[in-house]
């Protein structure tokens, strides 16, 4: 028996809308990202008391080749910075004085990823001088590419007492430095308090990898 063609295409419209929809195309996902093995700072450091022991880490690269960066910083005033491989490995240290500051620095062409430091790297009785450091880790090794004064602070005598503060910012590509300041002298007897800037510095990033002041 042949049916009116009104009736299949009834039938038809009811199988269509009880087919299961097709399957989507599932976006491809990418693996989360395995998660480095941090050590216990004072296993870095060698025997001995670590008065109050601060410990900074900054992660700079992408995958499991990627480094640790580990500040580390005691009082008296002392502190080291460690490589640390994304397996726990370290991988070098140097002195560096109390850490004050650590974060990522900028990308330089033919060279990477950087680390900005600023540590405590002086301490007397009636002084202390604050260093701003530009550091990377190439080829199993610490590189300073660029060193400047954060603060030199004076207190006594009176009479010599200063204190001299840096700040600084980076051109947008990373490949130039500004060091602005001010110079702040306190009141002593008649002398009023006086504050000044700083004549300006720049620096410049080169063709033989390294910082200089601009031209």
């Amino acid at each position: 028996m042949r049916l009116p063609s009104r009736l299949l295409a009834a039938l038809a419209a009811a199988l269509a809308a009880a087919a299961p929809p097709p399957a989507r195309a599932q976006a491809p996902t990418n693996p989360p990202e395995t998660a480095c093995i941090m050590p216990e700072a004072r296993s870095l450091l060698p025997e001995g008391q670590f008065d109050q022991l601060v410990t900074r880490v900054t992660n700079l690269g992408l995958g499991p080749t990627r480094t640790l960066y580990v500040g580390t910083s005691w009082l008296p005033m002392a502190g080291r910075l460690f490589a640390v491989s994304c397996d726990g490995k370290a991988l070098e240290e140097e002195e560096i004085g109390y850490i004050r500051r650590m974060e990522a620095g900028p990308t330089l062409p033919r060279f990477g990823r950087t680390l900005l430091v600023v540590a405590t790297t002086d301490q007397q009785p009636n002084s202390q001088e604050d260093t701003i450091k530009l550091v990377a880790f190439r080829q199993g090794k610490f590189l300073t590419l660029l060193e400047h004064s954060a603060l030199t602070r004076i207190t006594a005598p009176a009479k010599d007492a200063v204190e001299e503060a840096w700040t600084w910012s980076f051109s947008p590509d990373g490949t130039r430095i500004e060091f602005g300041g001010t110079r702040t002298i306190p009141a002593q007897g008649n002398r009023p308090a006086r504050r000044e800037a700083l004549p300006k510095d720049t620096y410049c990033w080169g063709t033989q990898n390294a910082f200089a002041k601009c031209d």
